[in-house]
């Protein structure tokens, strides 16, 4: 199921943007009705909109015969775009959290300080290991994982915490689906960024779900949420499966 859901996922960081976008723009237009029907029909016309659009660009440029000057142009605009680009990133690397790696037996232990803490909030549901399950038995991690494996642990730790504190009652699956390396332009060799992937399945009221996208979004971490899917439990509660995307500038 890992495999899967990943290959759903664009590796393009613009895309990944442009899909967080649509992902909102997708969950407030469902607010306004419960008909799986009318859900289906208004996506489809949006993909279809979409579709038109860029057929239509397309069709502009595509017997269009480049000259000297705009091709000039173009790289003027293109030198502009990397440098608000650079600077954007500069800003968010600025801004992310850092950590100091763990030592494997100090991260077992974290992880079991973390565990119990979180079993202490009453009516607080959720997986044992909260996707580390493989460290809170007998598993030792290695050194040399242990730089990824205490960054996400911690951003784990946040990530619940803003669950708990939205009083989602019940989180049925936590699941690390690994990580992706992005690059800044097709060919460059210099790593971008990192995105850590983790699966979960929530159960919970609807607004819930949506204070607690808004307070992920707005968190010290650089999150994206995608690969939405809800299923209706009953007339207040639903069933929530979503992608959250931590993204690690490099």
């Amino acid at each position: 199921m890992s495999k899967e859901l990943l290959e759903k996922i664009t590796k393009d960081p613009k895309k990944m943007f442009l899909l967080g976008s649509i992902v909102v723009i997708l969950l407030i237009g469902g607010i306004a009705s419960s008909s799986a029907a009318g859900k289906k029909a208004r996506l489809k016309a949006l993909f279809k909109q979409k579709s038109k659009e860029m057929q239509d660009q397309r069709a502009m440029y595509k017997n269009e015969v480049p000259t000297v000057e705009k091709i000039q142009r173009l790289k003027t605009k293109d030198k502009e775009l990397n440098a608000i680009y650079d600077d954007v990133i500069f800003k968010l690397k600025a801004k992310q959290k850092e950590y100091s790696a763990l030592r494997p037996l100090e991260f077992k232990e974290e992880l079991l300080k973390f565990q119990r803490d979180l079993e202490s909030r009453s009516g607080f549901i959720f997986p044992r290991g909260i996707g580390f399950i493989e460290y809170l038995d007998i598993k030792v991690p290695k050194q040399e994982e242990l730089n990824d494996l205490t960054k996400e642990l911690y951003v784990m730790v946040d990530i619940l915490k803003i669950f708990d504190s939205f009083d989602v009652e019940k989180i049925n699956i936590i699941e690390r689906l690994g990580k992706e390396k992005i690059f800044k332009n097709s060919g460059n060799k210099n790593k971008l960024c990192r995105v850590f992937n983790v699966h979960f399945e929530t159960e919970s009221e609807f607004l819930q779900v949506m204070e607690v996208f808004n307070e992920l979004a707005n968190s010290d971490h650089f999150i994206i949420i995608d690969f939405l899917d809800f299923e209706k439990i009953d007339k207040d509660k639903i069933k929530s499966s979503f992608i959250v995307r931590y993204i690690d500038y490099l």
